[in-house]
């Protein structure tokens, strides 16, 4: 069975088990993100080529891609109490090259709670748990807690 692509997009995708990349038909090329190239490494040469990446991309990325290079995504989770230091341990890490999210939204009446945070947790590669006694008396985080282990 050939398969084929173009236009299209590979957002925060893990390709490692696709098969036939190396075979596939590019119609025209297709975007694919930083975070797909770090989930899915190594990938064919001629798939890259396809999908548009120019050759002194495709050179470098195994250099840029290597061990300890991929970016690793954080979700900090905080009680509304500890917003302070939770904006501290932020700022830390951002500036070590640890990007993470520190969603500063309060839950409003009416909010689906599961919703926002099944949300939240499934773009993140990691959720960093800010312990006090203010966040685990706290039903958001200890949900937030729960979905992150389910994931």
């Amino acid at each position: 069975m050939r398969r084929s692509l173009g236009e299209t997009i590979f957002g925060n995708t893990d390709l490692k088990d696709a098969v036939g990349l190396d075979t596939c038909q590019h119609e025209g090329p297709s975007v694919i993100d930083h975070r797909t190239l770090a989930r899915s490494w190594p990938l064919p040469e001629v798939f890259l080529r396809g999908c548009g990446l120019p050759d002194a991309l495709i050179t470098y990325l195994p250099s840029l891609l290597s061990d300890g290079a991929t970016v690793l995504l954080v979700l900090l989770s905080y009680g509304h109490a500890d917003k302070p230091f939770a904006r501290r341990l932020h700022d830390m890490l951002q500036g070590r090259g640890i990007r993470c999210r520190l969603d500063e939204k309060q839950l409003l009446p009416g909010d689906d709670i599961h919703h926002r945070v099944d949300g939240r947790i499934r773009l993140w590669d990691k959720v960093l748990l800010c312990c006090s006694k203010n966040s685990l008396t706290s039903g958001w985080v200890d949900n937030e807690i729960s979905k992150a282990f389910a994931k």
